[in-house]
């Protein structure tokens, strides 16, 4: 009797109608999202008692269900007890934010200006989704916010003597904060700081809705991280997060434990707990295949079941479930996980993969069999269950193992069926796990360390026993590179084979090696490429599909070696921000970067890509770079760590920006790198949504800014000067000799206008009577526009009695400092500067000549060299001495 004769009884009922709760049913509980659930009940009813605004962090991966948390437990909790919710996006709010100045021309306190913010993003947001929006007014009737966010309050929350409302709000997508500028996030977390420190009182403790307003906030643990260490904002978000204490909460992906066991006890719901013998499941590959589908989403999941629960029904029976309806059903469907649609089985690399193996001459139809069955039911099966469910001789399963590999291998899958030895019958996981002694929930190889968790998902699998019970077992790989690919796709493992083969030399005595006993399973790289998974779903902008799985694994496998091909994919993605174009070749490219619209500057760039690390080779082939050429910027893109060695020379190094890359967006920019020179099909549209999620990990305008900021300081870079009269630069730079005489005293504008008037009065006489006054400045409001000008751009500087003296500006500063370290000619001199003005004789027409005033510097021709004071005074008293001589004669 084959597979498809088997019948079992039917189900009375299907799964619940409803939304799925957050930590599942009653009857089919989510066991790791329970301690989540708890946090989330404590925080609510904490909130509920406060006297004040109260804010939430909750910290998952993108996908990992913060917006779910929000629509299955927050919200029906919520509602249940009378209050209010709602849901807005960050981009919203930053978008209404960046507009603030017009929004509130009276400049109201941070506080207030965020929280008309968000109620102005509600409102817009309702209305876009075709929502009821009447409980926010028109922003247009209300020139004061805090009048507005009265309204809103009262209108959403009832009057003072019926306030007992609460109104939580959920700022969804946090993450999109990274993608702003700098002084918009300064202005977001300066406004939560505020409202958290009761500086609107309207909601702090005594105000008239007091602890009726709460914030819980959805963002990455990436995103966290990297407010937490931003230099500019550390400080604010350091502040925010220290107050949430046990308010911030972290949402952990579901254990694929959890996933199977939830949809056993979803089949026993269906035949209210008594499930029939035999099994409607012919085997736990089932639910692992709609467990990869779903990618362990709990609404695809009952979806899932549900259609191949009606598939199998006939009558009142049902044709037990496997491998065959687990295909038919699901073939040519599309699947919506995470907000992106899929097809739930990858067609066109099916029908390649069965066009390969149909022409198989004598063994066709057997490969298709076999290949179907370890496709459509993911688990490791035994060669007496291949024998069995496919209906071959045992001693055939090993050879046409190799036959479907060696065809598949055609079609750019280099192994398709993964051979692995099965755990001892003496043996349990729990012996093994336990010799490996993990440390903090990690297991530690050679260099690199695997998440315990990760490690159980991928070794340990499930078979359904009797009744619906999940027995473990345990798998080991039978090749280092087998093990190596199971976890190619988590960010933040990398093991080489070294670490592999030091792996399975630990656990080899644990396991069966015989090839009696070997166990078969459709290997992590064909799965990957059958089914929507992450990794795939990374590099979808690939348009060929049977292409992506082999780019993938060739940056896999030649990973240490792509710097070149990483270092074209971040120009991709620095080149989509709208704010930089890079171009040019490699060595000596060019960006343009766009300060503000209208404005471009020209940057000379080198990019140094690695993605093995930083250590001291790294520095000093970028050492011999920056001396083949003049190099105004050099990007280090790098993946991996900096040695402590190397991070203090990119220190010491001022043109360095250094930009750490993840793995897995190294991975994709090399990827699409590859594609590129193919010239493999690449869906635009889809790039340009990846590169928008990479720009803002990378941060590079924040870097950047910060960078150009930090250079000007120091006076690397050289703009144009400030100034506020149409004067030109080289008048600017002849005013400041009215301030010599006073140099390294303190003074008053009027005292510089004295002196100036007696320069005035001092004539050169010779062949030609001239004056050694400058400029024509005949009265002290003239003086005053060049001296505010000679202030702004540091030239000068107040003190703390209220006076003036000379000082050096930041370029002067590195001019001086440049030529006493040994440069000696004007040319070396440029090199050192990152020229950013407009004039491009600055040099010449302001800083030298401010600096030969002062007596610090002497130029002949194309030489510089500092001014010898000792020489100086010397030659003073000789020409003094000559002058007299003279005198004395006449």
């Amino acid at each position: 009797m084959t597979a498809r004769s088997d019948v079992t009884k039917k189900y009375k009922r299907l799964p619940p109608p409803q939304a799925v709760p957050f930590a599942g049913f009653k009857f089919a509980r989510i066991p790791s999202r329970e301690p989540v659930e708890k946090l989330l009940k404590q925080y609510l009813k904490r909130a509920r008692e406060a006297r004040s605004l109260t804010v939430a962090l909750l910290k998952a991966e993108w996908g990992e269900g913060k917006t779910d948390a929000f629509n299955r437990y927050i919200m029906p909790e919520v509602e249940e007890k009378g209050d209010i919710t709602y849901l807005v996006s960050t981009s919203t709010i930053f978008n209404k934010l960046s507009k603030a100045s017009t929004l509130f021309p009276t400049n109201p306190p941070e506080s207030v200006t965020l929280l008309a913010t968000i109620f102005y993003s509600i409102r817009d947001e309702l209305k876009a989704g075709d929502k009821d929006y009447s409980l926010f007014p028109e922003e247009a009737e209300f020139e004061d916010p805090i009048a507005y966010i009265r309204k809103a309050l009262k209108v959403n929350l009832g009057s003072k003597s019926k306030n007992k409302r609460r109104m939580f709000v959920f700022i969804d997508e946090f993450e999109e904060i990274l993608t702003h500028p700098v002084d918009l996030q300064k202005k977001f977390l300066s406004g939560l700081k505020e409202l958290i420190n009761g500086q609107l009182k309207i909601i702090h403790e005594g105000g008239e809705f007091q602890g009726c307003l709460h914030i819980i906030i959805a963002c990455t643990p990436y995103a966290y991280n990297k407010l937490r260490e931003d230099v500019d904002l550390k400080e604010i978000f350091g502040s925010i997060s220290s107050r949430l204490g046990p308010s911030t909460i972290e949402l952990p992906q579901i254990p694929r434990k959890e996933a199977l066991q939830f949809l056993v006890d979803i089949l026993n719901y269906c035949y209210e707990g008594e499930i029939p013998s035999p099994f409607p499941i012919r085997s736990s590959g089932i639910l692992n295949g709609i467990c990869t589908i779903s990618q362990r989403n709990l609404r695809p999941i009952i979806q899932l079941m549900v259609e191949l629960l009606n598939a199998a029904s006939v009558d009142d029976s049902l044709i037990l479930i496997d491998y065959e309806t687990f295909l038919s059903t699901f073939k040519g469907r599309e699947i919506s996980v995470y907000g992106e649609t899929t097809p739930c089985i990858d067609n066109d690399l099916w029908i390649n993969a069965e066009k390969a193996l149909i022409n198989v001459k004598g063994y066709g139809e057997k490969c298709i069999k076999l290949f179907k069955l370890l496709s459509g039911e993911l688990k490791p099966f035994s060669v007496d269950e291949i024998s069995d469910r496919i209906n071959i001789e045992s001693e055939q399963v090993h050879g046409l193992v190799e036959i479907i590999n060696q065809e598949l291998a055609k079609i750019g899958i280099s192994r398709a069926i993964s051979r692995f030895d099965p755990l001892k019958e003496e043996r349990e996981p729990s012996e093994v796990i336990n010799s490996l002694k993990p440390v903090d929930g990690q297991i530690m190889l050679i260099r690199n360390k695997i998440p315990l968790s990760k490690f159980v998902d991928e070794l340990i699998c499930y078979e359904v026993a009797k009744g619906g019970n999940l027995v473990s077992t345990m798998l080991l790989p039978r090749e280092n590179a087998e093990l190596m690919r199971l976890f190619e796709e988590y960010e933040g493992i990398e093991i080489d084979e070294d670490e592999a083969e030091f792996l399975r030399t630990k656990l080899r005595d644990f396991f069966e090696s015989s090839a009696k006993n070997r166990r078969f399973m459709l290997s992590k790289e064909l799965s990957l490429q059958l089914y929507p998974s992450p990794v795939v779903m990374q590099i979808d902008f690939i348009m060929e599909r049977p292409k992506r799985m082999g780019l993938w694994r060739e940056t896999i496998k030649n990973f240490a070696d792509m710097g070149p091909a990483l270092r074209d994919g971040f120009i991709e993605v620095v080149n989509n921000s709208g704010r930089f174009k890079i171009s040019g070749v490699p060595e000596l490219f060019s960006m343009k970067y766009l300060p503000q619209p209208g404005v471009e500057k020209e940057i000379t760039t080198a990019i140094y890509a690695t993605t093995t690390g930083v250590n001291m080779n790294d520095i000093t082939k970028i050492k011999d770079l920056l001396k083949r050429n003049k190099i105004d910027l050099l990007l280090l893109v790098y993946v991996g760590a900096v040695d402590d060695d190397a991070s203090k020379e990119i220190d010491a190094i001022p043109t360095i920006i250094p930009l750490h890359v993840k793995t897995i967006r190294a991975q994709q920019l090399i990827a699409l790198s590859l594609a590129r020179r193919r010239d493999i099909k690449i869906n635009e549209k889809l790039l340009e949504s990846k590169l928008r999620q990479i720009i803002y990990e990378f941060d590079f305008t924040r870097l950047f800014d910060s960078w150009l900021e930090k250079c000007k300081n120091e006076g690397i870079v050289v703009d144009d000067l400030t100034k506020t009269f149409g004067e030109k630069d080289e008048s600017l730079a002849q005013a400041i000799v009215y301030y010599i005489e006073t140099i390294n005293k303190e003074f008053t504008l009027n005292e510089v206008f004295n002196e100036m008037k007696k320069l005035k009065s001092f004539t050169v006489y010779g062949p030609k009577k001239s004056s050694v006054d400058p400029l024509d400045i005949e009265t002290l409001d003239k003086l005053k526009d060049y001296h505010n000008d000679l202030l702004r751009n540091l030239f000068i500087k107040e003190t703390g009695t209220g006076k003036i003296c000379v000082t050096f500006n930041p370029v002067e500063k590195r001019i001086l400092e440049i030529i006493e370290k040994g440069v000696k000619t004007v040319e070396e001199t440029y090199k050192k500067f990152v020229l950013f003005a407009d004039n491009q004789e600055i040099f010449e027409q302001v800083y030298f000549p401010i600096l030969e005033s002062k007596g610090l510097i002497e130029i002949n021709k194309d030489e510089i060299s500092p001014v010898n004071k000792q020489k100086l005074e010397q030659l003073v008293i000789r020409g003094f001495e000559e002058y007299l001589k003279k005198t004395e004669e006449r």
